[in-house]
């Protein structure tokens, strides 16, 4: 019956609620400029969705879905990071130089590396501009979806006491924290996650994998997840698995089933 009872929910947002979309330009701390959508329910007090992509990964990748989160009550914030393009593995390279140390995940000495980097700027800017907006609602308050690399960058949003403060829950999607399974140059990004897992908080956390998604030899976004459910101090964590091959944006784009177990984890 609760099962019901949620679908009908649903339902009933995507038949009686009208949607508008709009973009912008922000600035990065550097002074940078890059774009965000936003795509705002007529709901009253609608709780506000913020999706963070991947290495290589634009927001409007998943800019098909923003009707039917507006349609079901929910705002749905993407955005551009201000970064060269890229595809693949070269994005590790690309994405990790736009900090001094050059790297991605973990550098010696506490140097910043991209993950540090990112949040300062485009990160900061988004969550800030989300805040300040009109048709915010602080009481229902921001859910990050955070697809692949964007799950480290979620860890790090939730590792800061002042970011974290209008978060209300976190999805890792398609998540690429598996650094148990780590190792060479790669092993240090355990000490990463344990960095950034002794401030984090979160009262809802959900994350999604495929065991037949693979991050890297040996490694999956089932892995992954389950690793995140070991290791994180969730209020509660909601694990879905699921078969597909399909990674971040595009699962999130093709699976109605994902999408619909997003919108009921969000808005009950």
């Amino acid at each position: 019956m609760l099962f019901i009872s949620i679908i009908t929910h649903i339902i009933i947002f995507f038949v009686i609620s009208p949607v508008w979309a709009e973009s912008t330009n922000l600035k990065t701390k550097e002074g940078k400029q890059f774009p965000v959508q936003f795509s705002v329910s007529q709901t009253n007090s609608a709780p506000t969705a913020l999706y963070i992509s991947g290495l290589g990964g634009k927001g409007n990748q998943v800019s098909s879905i923003s009707k039917f989160f507006n349609r079901n009550g929910i705002n749905l914030v993407t955005f551009d990071r201000n970064e060269k393009k890229c595809k693949g593995f070269a994005c590790f390279k690309t994405v990790g130089q736009r900090s001094k140390s050059g790297q991605l995940i973990y550098a010696e000495n506490n140097q910043e590396t991209a993950i540090e980097h990112i949040l300062k700027n485009e990160i900061t800017s988004v969550l800030n501009f989300i805040i300040a907006s009109n048709w915010y609602d602080g009481s229902q308050g921001i859910y990050i979806i955070g697809g692949s690399f964007g799950s480290w960058l979620t860890l790090a949003v939730m590792s800061n006491p002042t970011l974290r403060e209008n978060v209300k829950g976190v999805v890792f999607l398609s998540p690429s924290v598996a650094p148990h399974k780590s190792s060479g140059k790669y092993a240090k990004e355990l000490d990463k996650f344990k960095y950034l897992k002794s401030s984090n908080q979160s009262s809802k956390c959900f994350g999604i994998g495929s065991p037949n998604d693979i991050l890297f030899p040996g490694a999956t976004t089932k892995d992954a997840v389950d690793f995140l459910n070991d290791n994180l101090s969730c209020d509660t964590f909601k694990k879905l698995i699921v078969k597909s091959k399909l990674h971040s944006h595009k699962l999130l784009v093709k699976e109605k089933n994902i999408q619909t177990q997003i919108v009921s984890w969000i808005i009950n």
